[in-house]
């Protein structure tokens, strides 16, 4: 009998639905083997909505059968995306809006209508240049819920849909909606009422020239005087720098920015809750926290073009430097990362938007951030982000890493030989444990960007100490690492090895040394984040010799060196290991709790696992299915001969080296893995027979020909669903 299973190609359903023509949609449904029959009930579905709307608009028919369709066409754009053309998206965005704002609408169909509004406008890509919509009904609407006399209906819900219908509002009617608004900046009427509407209604994003004719010619004074003039307002200090800050973004040739500089700078030091006066507290508003994302926003947003902020941004950094240094730890640390953060964040993703989507940032070119600029900015941010490194607040410590991992994604050659400057003589040092710990916590963010740091041509920031050759002098002529050394390893090339390790690959190779020698029963943390380290290069980093490729492939002299290096990482596999297996060790004899237990004793009472002992358990565990996953069948072979050699040769007298040395037996045996693919089917398997006696009778020989291929898998999780099965 032929096999019952399929092959899905994917590729086909995709090049069936790109003909189609549709819009940002869910392209994941392509892995299931019926995709084509759900295509068509999806097509048939949506189509019953559509003609369900129209329907219930045209009888009137508004609860509950209206209701039931915006709630069904809500869930199938959640769920499914924008499934249909952009002429039905419009049309349906068209036709949402006019329930939304018919007069005398039931509040509950208001809700539905708003929350389908939010998934139907957000990530599309239309605007007022193919749809126009009227401001008016809206204004009316949100103005009744919120400040007149439509009770029914809470302004609140309706705030989200209200901001994204803006961008459907013609330019020529900004001078319009300013005028209406500019009514509520009087003492008849409260501010707040006129910066929410402000914010909601005035429309951002248009041409420049639009801005310069109707737009933000219109408001942007007042706005910005109001904003420097009001000191204690949450609306004003929270929300109208994210107003400023899209103008800016995407309208940097609207006018020259320069002017505004101070204020942000200082703003943004208040909210950091620093003072530049020696002896003076510093004093901030009560929105100055919720103020720091749209100041971030400010900040990136002028940086580069003719007039940007760099210069003000570095004297900023030069000032918050020494805050950030470990014995000056207070209050403001915490703002001072989460500016940071907000500011790298937003600097990451205008680097995507200008260089690496599809829709590009739709300025002049002129504006756009060139390499110079992303340096100096590193250069700006980096030595506070150093500092904060070493933070002893157990809330943020990991907040650093994180924030140098993201810099160096934007500017590699400047931060790595920075960040090796502080790893390296970590690791050396002795006597400050927490400098090696926070450190390991930064590569532990790091590692996959230096494995992938391949451009040899990157300009990259000379280091103060050569790393590579200070390692090579200081290693015992006792390693099982000498006989691989770059000496050694290049006597059969033409060129020197050292002088072709350009990028920064090779430090892999000793950091993985200098992390086997971090792994110490004694301090428990070190080894834990040492492991670690180690799981992740081991995953990253296929485990055999590749010395052989240069005989059979044309490579560059660096591939060549790093080739040759490789050599190495079986042998440090193997010294991992030895360094488990002697924790192990270490852990296989308990002291006793009373006088009356023997030492090691399975009686003894100190059974129970401690944290620590919970903690390192799991990431010895981890480490080892790393190990046997990648490393090739030599290797394997090897490490296992070894393991079985360790536990014939050594006596367990506690249950938690026991279980210790268990979990690492499972983990050889079920190291080998399913793909990507292949886990989705046997997760689908897992629940297939959950189902009638009548219909598993029915497919009996498919059921039993899955659950004979599931228990036959090496997978562990393959072979316990069968079992399950």
């Amino acid at each position: 009998m032929k096999p019952s299973f399929v092959v899905v190609d994917a590729a086909v359903g995709v090049k069936r639905e790109v003909s189609r023509k549709f819009g940002r949609h869910e392209k994941k449904f392509t892995l299931l083997p019926y995709h084509e029959e759900l295509s068509s009930e999806l097509d048939a579905r949506f189509e019953h909505i559509k003609h369900g709307l129209v329907i219930a608009v045209l009888v009137n028919e508004q609860r509950p059968a209206l209701v039931n369709y915006i709630f069904a066409l809500k869930t199938y754009v959640s769920t499914y995306g924008f499934r249909f053309t952009r002429e039905e998206h419009m049309q349906l965005i068209q036709l949402v809006y006019l329930i939304l704002v018919r007069k005398n609408q039931w509040a509950d169909v208001i809700k539905y209508a708003a929350k389908a509004i939010e998934d139907l406008v957000n990530k599309s890509y239309i605007g007022y240049e193919e749809l126009t919509l009227d401001w008016e009904p809206v204004y009316q609407l949100y103005y009744g819920a919120s400040y007149g006399k439509i009770e029914e209906v809470e302004g609140k819900n309706l705030r989200n849909a209200v901001f994204r219908l803006k961008r459907f509002y013609r330019p020529a009617d900004s001078p319009k909606i300013w005028s209406k608004i500019q009514v509520h900046l009087s003492p008849f009427y409260s501010t707040k009422e006129f910066c929410d509407l402000a914010l909601l209604f005035l429309p951002i994003r248009m041409i420049t020239e639009d801005h310069k004719k109707y737009g933000a010619i219109q408001w942007f004074d007042t706005m910005w005087k109001m904003y420097e003039v009001v000191e204690m307002g949450d609306k004003w200090g929270s929300e109208l720098p994210n107003l400023f800050a899209t103008l800016a973004y995407n309208n940097p040739d609207f006018m020259d920015w320069s002017p505004i500089y101070d204020t942000v700078f200082t703003r943004s030091i208040r909210t950091m809750g620093l003072s530049i006066r020696e002896g003076k507290t510093p004093v901030g508003d009560s929105s100055a926290a919720a103020s720091i994302g749209g100041l971030a926003r400010i900040v990136v947003a002028t940086l580069g073009g003719p007039k940007g902020c760099q210069r003000h941004l570095e004297r900023m950094m030069k000032m918050v430097e020494p805050f950030m240094h470990p014995s000056n730890e207070s209050g403001h640390t915490l703002l001072v990362l989460v500016f940071l953060q907000n500011i790298l964040q937003e600097m990451v993703n205008r680097y995507k938007e200008e260089r690496i989507k599809k829709h590009k940032r739709n300025v002049p070119k002129s504006y756009y951030l060139t390499d110079d600029d992303i340096a100096k900015f590193t250069d700006a941010v980096l030595p506070s982000l150093l500092y904060a490194m070493y933070t002893k607040d157990g809330a943020v410590s990991k907040t650093p890493a994180k924030l140098v991992m993201m810099l160096c994604a934007l500017c590699p050659g400047r931060v790595f030989p920075k960040v090796f400057e502080h790893i390296y003589p970590a690791i050396f040092a002795v006597d400050e444990p927490h400098r090696l710990t926070q450190t390991l916590n930064c590569l532990f963010e790091l590692v996959f960007l230096i494995s992938q740091d391949n451009n040899s041509d990157l300009p990259r920031t000379p280091m103060e100490k050569d790393w590579i050759l200070e390692m090579e002098e200081i290693r015992s002529p006792a390693s099982p690492i000498t006989k691989y050394s770059l000496k050694k390893l290049g006597e059969d090339l033409s060129f020197d090895i050292r002088a072709q390790l350009k990028t920064f690959r090779c430090h892999l190779f000793y950091l993985v040394e200098m992390l086997i020698e971090a792994i110490d029963i004694n301090d428990v943390e070190k080894a834990n984040i040492a492991i670690q380290n180690l799981t992740l290069i081991f995953y990253m980093v296929a485990i055999r010799d590749y010395s052989d490729c240069i005989k059979y492939h044309t490579l560059t002299d660096e591939e060549k060196a790093l080739c040759k290096m490789s050599a190495r990482l079986p042998v440090l596999a193997e010294m991992a290991l030895d360094k488990m297996l002697d924790i192990i060790q270490c852990l296989s004899v308990t002291a006793p709790k009373d006088s009356s237990s023997a030492i090691g004793s399975f009686k003894d009472l100190a059974t129970k696992e401690g944290d620590e002992e919970k903690v390192l358990k799991k990431a010895i565990n981890r480490c080892v299915a790393a190990i046997f996953k990648n490393a090739d069948d030599p290797v394997t072979s090897k490490l296992g001969r070894k393991m079985l050699q360790f536990v014939k040769t050594n006596q367990f007298e506690s249950s938690l080296a026991t279980d210790m040395i268990a979990s690492m037996m499972a983990s050889m045996t079920y190291a080998e893995d399913l793909d990507v693919s292949a886990s989705w089917f046997v997760s689908l398997a897992s629940s297939l027979l959950s189902t009638t006696s009548e219909n598993y009778i029915q497919y009996k020989d498919v059921c039993v020909e899955m659950i004979d291929l599931l228990v036959s898998c090496k997978s562990k999780v393959a072979y316990t669903v069968g079992s399950y099965l």
